[in-house]
């Protein structure tokens, strides 16, 4: 089963397990995310993963694991990385675990933990405003290294492109 383009969110099965967190995390962050339809708490989770996971499509694999409809993949994998509560997130990495989160997480500490292991915000927007300007579209480029500066404005890449796209777009005008 190949994972859907438009979207970086899985279902976990026997069957795609190895594919998911073998290949897939070898290019991208894998959140497995361990949850119950039935409880709230994992429900209000996945809320937060869907949102993040939007944010980060090129970087991140939202990677669900339905506990109570894939009871004996639950716990053969519970075993090895020591579930005890749901939900709990585990962020693999090439392959191997690299943090997990135990119990229910508020979106910011979800943030903090994912921080270590992707690029920053302005670093991810500052890239943006460079597709943007590949695509000569100076405006777009301009934004984007503007949000890129609000977050960084020591970062003298981000400066440069600010500057660039301010110049190209006031000539536009």
């Amino acid at each position: 089963m190949a994972i859907n383009s438009m979207s970086n969110i899985v279902s976990i099965n026997a069957q795609n397990l190895q594919q998911v967190l073998g290949e897939t995390s070898q290019q991208k962050l894998v959140l497995l995310n361990f949850f119950s339809p039935q409880s709230p708490d994992c429900i209000g989770q996945a809320a937060i993963l869907d949102k993040i996971a939007a944010e980060y499509t090129s970087h991140i694999v939202i990677a669900n694991l339905d506990c109570d409809a894939e009871q004996a993949l639950a716990s053969q994998l519970a075993q090895q990385v020591g579930l005890q509560t749901l939900p709990t997130l585990v962020l693999l990495k090439d392959s191997a675990p690299v943090d997990l989160l135990a119990g229910t997480q508020t979106e910011s500490q979800i943030r903090e933990a994912l921080s270590k292991h992707l690029p920053a915000q302005q670093d991810l927007l500052l890239e943006q405003a460079k597709q943007a300007l590949l695509k000569s579209d100076l405006n777009a480029a301009f934004n984007y290294a503007k949000q890129a500066y609000e977050i960084d404005n020591t970062n003298v890449r981000i400066k440069f492109c600010l500057l660039y796209t301010s110049d190209a777009a006031d000539e536009e005008d």
